[in-house]
């Protein structure tokens, strides 16, 4: 059968017997598609099968917070996550939450000041924009604080 749909605009990045290909520098928060397909050769003309496609997710990777608290400051950190954009700290008062965004961070650090007597949970999480939109990681581990 004749493929149809995207196949025309598809680029060929690999022809060869190999069984397995390695694909980098994709677009992290991106899905892109890829399509196999065989062929065989009979007097330089080639027939092909139909391709198989597959989908593929770019996950953001979900960072490791870590905090501590210093003069009633609580510090968080966690690894910088190679190109993403920004963090999304959140926080509760109470493990299921409900959990407000609080900042914004481009940077792997945020600190703010809590009450004595203040119990408070944090979780991160990292996103990239793609066309225009956020695509987030999954949540961060949850910190507990206690001043």
């Amino acid at each position: 059968s004749m493929a149809t749909g995207p196949t025309e605009s598809l680029n060929v990045i690999y022809t060869g017997s190999k069984t397995s290909f390695t694909v980098s520098k994709l677009t992290l928060g991106s899905s892109p598609v890829f399509q196999v397909r065989s062929y065989v050769e009979v007097k330089k003309v080639r027939t092909y099968s139909d391709p198989v496609s597959m989908t593929v997710e770019v996950h953001v990777a979900v960072p490791v917070l870590n905090g501590s608290l210093s003069k009633s400051v609580a510090n968080l950190s966690w690894a910088k996550i190679p190109g993403v954009q920004g963090y999304e700290v959140v926080r509760s008062t109470v493990y299921a939450g409900p959990y407000t965004l609080i900042k914004t961070a481009a940077t792997p650090k945020f600190s703010e000041k809590l009450g004595i007597g203040t119990k408070v949970y944090y979780k991160i999480r990292a996103y990239v924009t793609v066309n225009g939109k956020r695509v987030y990681s999954e949540f961060s581990n949850t910190i507990l604080i206690t001043n």
